[in-house]
């Protein structure tokens, strides 16, 4: 039977996530900040692609979740990694959040199962037959194929080992509104990095300290909500039949990090000097 695991493994459970976005050409500059920053950053893990399967519910409710800000929620994803798109040792997870932490609860599957050449009832078929506890019970409420997407993610830790880091650059993604198969053909790339900063709940100090001195502005992104919404704003991708419904309310008071702000360095510009107004010339 497969292992049912929290948090894929990190036995602190709830943890804190931060996310910064930039430009893709801002890479170099980032990976420079983080190999120079303070907390003495070294590579954790070797490079890899990501592979992720997002599932939702027949009314969106993960997405509206999402978009509607709701201090609790949770989505349902098949994570693998690899260059292919044939799912070896997958990862069925639920990712919840709660105001500001987050945690996860995987379910590793043994089965194989081959994106490109399966249909869709295949594959679910084949999901359900390994799930069990809280993710066959999230998969029976969330198992419509929504969005497909791969990135390169590169893995740091902190000296002290309480801080992760990871840069996700190169994000593909793929919609899944229609169709009894995959859609593996049309997809759309976000020029963007994903900066994530990961600290169990009681770093909250030690996380402060490392975003202090890293000049990047936080906030929310989601891989998910950007991928469905992207492919619809540019007009590649069927609309909704129907408008998202969120199944929670949003949060009135949220929690949030009492981080100090970021400080940037002014600015400095070469001031013109005045230049005297010549005299009319005479006859």
């Amino acid at each position: 039977m497969p292992k049912l695991s929290q948090n894929d493994g990190d036995q602190a459970g709830f943890r804190h996530e931060i996310k910064a976005t930039a430009g893709e050409l801002e890479l170099p500059r980032i990976r420079a900040l983080v190999r120079s920053h303070p907390a003495a950053f070294r590579v954790a893990f070797p490079p890899r692609r990501v592979n992720n399967l997002y599932l939702d519910s027949v009314n969106w409710g993960n997405l509206a979740d999402n978009l509607a800000g709701s201090c609790r929620r949770a989505k349902l994803r098949l994570r693998w990694y690899g260059d292919t798109l044939r799912v070896r040792s997958g990862i069925l997870e639920i990712k919840s959040k709660i105001d500001a932490l987050g945690t996860k609860l995987a379910c590793r599957l043994a089965t194989e199962i081959d994106i490109e050449t399966m249909t869709w009832r295949e594959i679910l078929s084949l999901i359900r037959d390994e799930a069990h506890g809280s993710v066959a019970r999230q998969l029976r409420r969330t198992d419509r194929p929504a969005l497909l997407n791969h990135y390169h993610r590169e893995y740091y830790v902190s000296s002290d080992g309480h801080v992760r880091l990871t840069l996700d650059s190169r994000i593909t993604s793929y919609t899944q509104l229609f169709g009894p198969r995959p859609n593996t053909r049309r997809a759309m790339i976000e020029p963007v990095v994903v900066v994530e900063i990961k600290a169990a709940a009681g770093s909250r100090d030690v996380l402060a300290d490392v975003l202090g001195t890293l000049p990047m502005r936080t906030g929310a992104h989601s891989k998910y909500a950007v991928g469905m919404l992207g492919r619809m704003e540019a007009g590649t991708a069927p609309r909704f039949p129907y408008r998202p419904i969120a199944s929670k309310p949003p949060c009135p008071d949220p929690i949030e990090l009492d981080l100090p702000p970021l400080v940037y360095p002014p600015k400095h510009r070469r001031r013109a000097t005045p230049q005297p107004i010549p005299e009319p010339a005479t006859r």
